[in-house]
């Protein structure tokens, strides 16, 4: 293993040196994509139940999509010919992850919404169906939930991809 990986005054220094490879910058943005990721899902924070089977599959979605997404995304741009691969991807993240979250999330809330609305109405409280249906809604809720964060992984770096590509080809083209 490098010691400048997990020690920041040596890789300050070999920063500072320009010793850090474009590959090995991708690499720390993975390291810190599935770090974070690793935070969720751990039980460290309270927003997730830990350990369950289903929080272990999502998270390990979230890892295979982050992991693919970061090495496309990486080629896409250039690979290592591209010296400005992080500022390119650490700059588009903002609008990308943005405008990503919102429509994601938004046909999340209006598709929940619609099943609340919809489950209410069908199966009222005092049916003898109401508990079979709260069972299948709160998997159902589960589903609605981790298809949106994978699938929102999945449209930011398919977007992500697609806009560093544009980014290097116009790049190419203003250098010939």
């Amino acid at each position: 293993m490098r010691r400048h990986w997990l020690l920041p005054r040596l890789l300050a220094g070999k920063l500072a040196r320009g010793e850090v490879s474009n590959t090995e910058v991708a690499y720390f943005m993975i390291g810190n994509l599935l770090l974070g990721s690793a935070l969720y899902y751990s039980g460290v924070v309270w927003g997730n139940p830990p350990w369950t089977a289903l929080s272990l599959w999502e998270c390990a979605l979230v890892v295979v999509v982050t992991v693919y997404g970061m090495i496309r995304c990486f080629d896409a741009a250039g690979g290592e010919a591209n010296a400005r691969f992080a500022a390119d991807f650490n700059c588009l993240s903002f609008p990308i992850w943005l405008w990503t979250s919102v429509i994601v999330w938004s046909a999340f809330w209006i598709v929940t919404w619609l099943l609340r609305r919809w489950g209410l109405e069908v199966v009222p409280a005092s049916s003898p169906f109401a508990e079979t249906y709260a069972f299948v809604f709160g998997k159902a809720g589960w589903v609605l939930t981790a298809g949106a964060i994978v699938g929102s992984q999945i449209i930011f770096f398919a977007w992500m991809r697609a806009t560093l590509a544009a980014a290097a080809a116009e790049r190419m083209s203003r250098t010939q």
